[in-house]
């Protein structure tokens, strides 16, 4: 058992560095966090049986995220002009997110959670999750001057996901 969960959570590595960086928007400081929650992981959690390694996983790296940077860090200023292009632009928009809606929306459209399993790891209800990921939805279709579109919205979803390479670098 030991070894197979050390297997599972060195898979799941790379999406918790990722998810970190979302979070906080620096590498170095993403890496500490998910090193931390790496730590905290394996000893509470190794011997637990039935227990939703990922999902706990990336409960842990939000907990450790909102442990050292309670507040969420103020909107980022967008540069105005046409210059950039689609996926830098979302890129951008989506670092311009307040931290509370980048979190929930990377963990439903980026991870693939349910609204149940995001809103667990955010620590809120179902509904604030949900008006979270609206409110970022809403606010990226504006920037990209889209039309409005809720979770599932195909154009900007495939767009998303694309994000996550990004966060990998």
């Amino acid at each position: 058992m030991p070894s197979e969960f050390r297997n599972d959570l060195l898979a799941l590595v790379p999406s918790l560095r990722a998810f970190a960086f979302c979070l906080t928007q620096d590498q170095s400081e993403a890496d500490d966090f998910v090193y931390g929650s790496l730590i905290e992981i394996w000893s509470k959690h190794r011997f637990r049986k039935g227990m939703e390694l990922r999902a706990a996983a990336f409960t842990v790296v939000d907990r450790q995220c909102r442990r050292r940077n309670p507040k969420n860090p103020s909107l980022a200023h967008i540069p105005e002009g046409s210059g950039a292009g689609g996926r830098e632009r979302l890129f951008a928009l989506f670092e311009s997110l307040g931290r509370n809606e980048r979190e929930a929306l990377s963990l439903v459209v980026v991870w693939g959670f349910t609204d149940d399993q995001a809103a667990r790891i955010c620590d809120i209800d179902t509904r604030t999750l949900g008006i979270r990921v609206t409110n970022a939805y809403l606010r990226l279709a504006h920037g990209l001057t889209l039309r409005p579109y809720f979770p599932g919205s195909d154009r900007v979803d495939i767009r998303l996901k694309q994000t996550r390479e990004r966060c990998h670098g």
